[in-house]
């Protein structure tokens, strides 16, 4: 069985289809996985980067993004690493003003349960 790794690139073809040629090639990748013919991960820096990239470069709404990345960490063949991280990560992207990053180190310090450092006022006021 042969194995992928989703780059930021190829995430962002197949949340915005905005190349056909490259997100049909992704999307093949992906019905290969379903299909249980290839494995497919996903690292923790490729979401937090194609997030902001969505938000920064397309615009697209923190519910848009919210929506896509749910339906992707729900899936059964796709590995994505720290999913029980990102899940509630996520929903507090989606119902704060915190990045995606200040979203996850707190999503992370709560499952590891350990201390989240910082100095930051609005990630200190989300932590308490």
């Amino acid at each position: 069985m042969k194995g992928y790794i989703l780059d930021t690139n190829a995430l962002l073809r197949y949340f915005n289809d905005d190349i056909p040629a490259q997100t049909q090639e992704v999307k093949k990748i992906v019905i290969s996985a379903k299909l249980g013919e290839a494995s497919l991960v996903i690292p923790s820096p490729v979401l937090i980067e194609t997030v902001y990239v969505l938000e920064k470069f397309y615009h697209n709404s923190r519910q848009s993004i919210y929506n896509s990345f749910m339906m992707l960490l729900k899936t059964s063949y796709i590995v994505i690493h720290e999913n029980m991280v990102f899940i509630p990560a996520f929903n507090l992207y989606l119902n704060s003003n915190l990045s995606i990053t200040d979203a996850y180190l707190i999503s992370y310090s709560r499952y590891h349960h350990v201390t989240l450092l910082t100095f930051d006022r609005k990630l200190k006021h989300h932590i308490l």
